[in-house]
C-alpha cells in the first residue's frame, strides 16, 4: 500500500523551482498515477515536472477538487498529454464564479471557457462526476460534495455566483482526496473550503474508523477570524493526525501558528521538498 505525494504547484517553492498562487500535486502508488488539480494556466506545472524528473503523460486520472482558476490551468494540454485518462470532478466546478471585496473591481475566479470546453470535449465515459463518494482506484477516494456541519467554518472568502454579489457561492463543489495507507489514511485538499473540520468529520464516517495520519494541502485559513484558527487548531490536536503539511491557501500566519500549536509533526508544503512525502 505504499506510494509517494510530490508537490509539482504551491505558492511556495525552493529555489529555482517556480512558485504561483496555484496547487497541484502528483500521486503514485503501486504503478498509478493521479494528478490532483493543475495550477493556473502557464508554465508552472510543466517547468516543475521537467525539473522534478516527473513526467505529466502516463496518468491515469486527474482529480479537480473544485472549479477555481488556480486549481484548473492547463486542462486541455493535460488531456491532450493523457487521451485516455480518467475525470473525477463535482457536477458544479463548471458554474461561474466571483470574487468580490469591497472597493475593487469583480474578479472572476470560476474556470476559463478554455478549460470548460477542455472538460467537455472529453469522451463521455471518460468523465465521472462525483456528488458522492467515488473510488478512483484501489485505496484511493474522493468525497464528493462535504456536509457543512462546523458552525465556526465558512467557505473562506467574499465568493459569489455572480458579479454584483447577489448570489452567494458557498463551493459546494469542494471535495477532498484520501489515500489509505498502513498507518492510516492520507487526506489531500485542495483549498477546504468546506473547513477541516468538516472534511475530516465526513471522511471518519466514510472511512469506517481508519484514522487519518497525515493532513496535505490547502487549508484556505488565509482569512481566518483568531476564533477560527483557534478552534481548528484545537479540533486538529484532538483528532491524532500525526503529520500536517500545510501549503497554498493555508496563509503564513496560520502556517506560523500551526507549526507552533499543533501536537502533529508539521513541515510546510512546497514545490522541490527535499523527498517525496511518503503515504504511510
Amino acid at each position: 500500500m505504499s506510494g509517494t505525494i510530490t508537490f509539482l504547484v504551491d505558492n511556495r517553492a525552493e529555489e529555482s523551482f517556480m512558485a504561483e498562487n496555484g496547487f497541484s500535486i502528483l500521486i503514485e502508488k503501486e504503478g498509478k498515477r493521479v494528478l490532483f488539480d493543475t495550477g493556473q494556466k502557464g508554465e508552472t506545472l510543466f517547468y516543475n515536472a521537467e525539473k522534478l524528473g516527473v513526467s505529466l503523460s502516463g496518468l491515469d486520472a486527474v482529480v479537480l477538487s473544485h472549479g477555481h482558476f488556480d486549481h484548473s490551468g492547463n486542462l486541455g494540454e493535460i488531456f491532450r498529454l493523457n487521451p485516455s485518462v480518467a475525470f473525477f470532478s463535482h457536477p458544479a466546478c463548471r458554474i461561474t464564479r466571483w470574487s468580490l471585496h469591497p472597493g475593487k473591481t469583480p474578479h472572476s475566479v470560476g474556470l476559463s471557457r478554455e478549460n470548460n470546453a477542455a472538460i467537455m470535449h472529453l469522451p463521455p465515459h471518460q468523465v465521472h462526476w462525483c456528488d458522492t463518494p467515488a473510488q478512483i482506484l484501489p485505496d484511493v477516494w474522493v468525497t464528493g460534495s462535504i456536509p457543512r456541519k462546523s458552525r465556526f467554518e465558512d467557505p473562506g472568502g467574499p465568493f459569489y455566483q455572480d458579479e454584483t454579489g447577489h448570489i452567494p457561492d458557498l463551493i459546494l463543489d469542494d471535495m477532498a482526496l484520501w489515500i489509505v495507507g498502513e498507518k492510516g489514511l492520507t487526506l489531500v485538499c485542495g483549498c477546504c473550503h468546506s473547513g477541516i473540520k468538516n472534511t475530516i468529520d465526513y471522511i471518519d464516517s466514510l472511512a469506517e474508523g481508519v484514522g487519518i495520519h497525515s493532513l496535505i494541502g490547502g487549508f484556505h485559513l488565509l482569512k481566518a477570524t483568531p476564533e477560527r484558527l483557534t478552534k481548528t487548531i484545537s479540533f486538529l490536536n484532538q483528532t491524532g493526525i500525526k503529520r500536517v503539511f500545510p501549503a497554498h491557501c493555508t496563509g503564513e500566519s496560520a502556517m506560523r501558528a500551526l507549526q507552533e500549536q499543533l501536537k502533529a509533526q508539521v513541515q510546510l508544503g512546497r514545490v522541490g521538498m527535499a523527498s517525496r512525502i511518503q503515504v504511510i
